[in-house]
């Protein structure tokens, strides 16, 4: 485990995320409400739709988490943290108690009882080590206009159309591109394993953003990905001095390099 006040490494991933499907992200409750007619993207301070980094952060760890999480707990490499987190608030009330006076050893003890993904991802007790920007529109992808889609919604018992229920739904049309861009600090292997299954998943298309998937809505993919790594303090002086036209490495080289890190982690 490293020391947590100590700089190790740092890994920066930037590139574009493509949409593949149209793509609906809206204000929390405000996906799919019958009875609304308007469901409108989330937008800035400028009008432009935007994806929030908390909004794929939290994909891409659920989409890790049903791949590592195993009903069997002595082998599972990841908790449910919505639903079977692996340190509980009991738990923590435990260490507390036992490590409040001190805090070094109460961060260490709190740091090895977190399965892999939250020591990546973060916990209500741990920051996490990955921070992931909100990505800005590409203006010139974008044709300037939303799609709106109308819908009805169903009856669960009968299946049949909801009387009255009629609704629209704004999307950002297929085609239109963000800019990506995630910084991990102080990863250990298995960390950046964990955050590299994800990414890999992310580059093939695989991953389903915002709401209205089941409509076939929020398929996307990250396209002309770069990997900068950084490791140790001298080398991050010489990072900080760099050309701003130097890039790192393809995204998809990287993930082959890694490839074994990435499936010791599902084997």
């Amino acid at each position: 485990m490293y020391h947590r006040a100590k700089f190790y490494n740092r890994l920066i991933v930037k590139g574009e995320l493509v949409l593949l499907k149209p793509l609906h992200i809206g204000r929390a409750g405000e996906d799919i409400y019958p009875g609304v007619t308007e469901n409108q993207v989330l937008r800035d301070s400028s009008g432009r739709p935007f994806i929030p980094g908390s909004s794929l952060k939290g994909v891409l760890r659920s989409f890790t988490e049903s791949l590592l999480y195993d009903e069997d707990k002595g082998k599972s490499k990841s908790c449910l943290s919505t639903s079977q987190p692996c340190l509980d608030k009991d738990e923590v009330k435990k260490i507390k108690e036992q490590w409040l006076k001190d805090p070094e050893q109460l961060f260490r003890k709190i740091y090895e009882r977190l399965c892999p993904v939250c020591r990546t991802y973060g916990h209500q007790q741990f920051a996490g080590k990955v921070l992931f920007e909100d990505l800005d529109l590409i203006e010139e992808t974008y044709p300037g206009v939303t799609e709106v889609r109308a819908g009805v919604a169903i009856e669960r018992e009968s299946g049949t159309a909801a009387e009255g229920k009629k609704f629209e739904t704004e999307a950002v049309p297929a085609g239109t591109k963000f800019r990506f861009s995630l910084t991990a600090e102080n990863l250990t292997a298995e960390e950046m394993g964990v955050l590299l299954l994800g990414l890999s998943a992310l580059r093939r298309g695989e991953i389903y953003l915002g709401g209205m998937k089941s409509r076939g809505f929020g398929r996307v993919q990250l396209q002309e990905g770069r990997v900068t790594v950084i490791d140790g303090t001298k080398a991050y002086i010489d990072f900080l001095l760099r050309s701003e036209d130097e890039e790192g490495k393809d995204l998809a080289s990287f993930l082959q390099e890694k490839e074994e890190l990435i499936l010791n982690l599902v084997r």
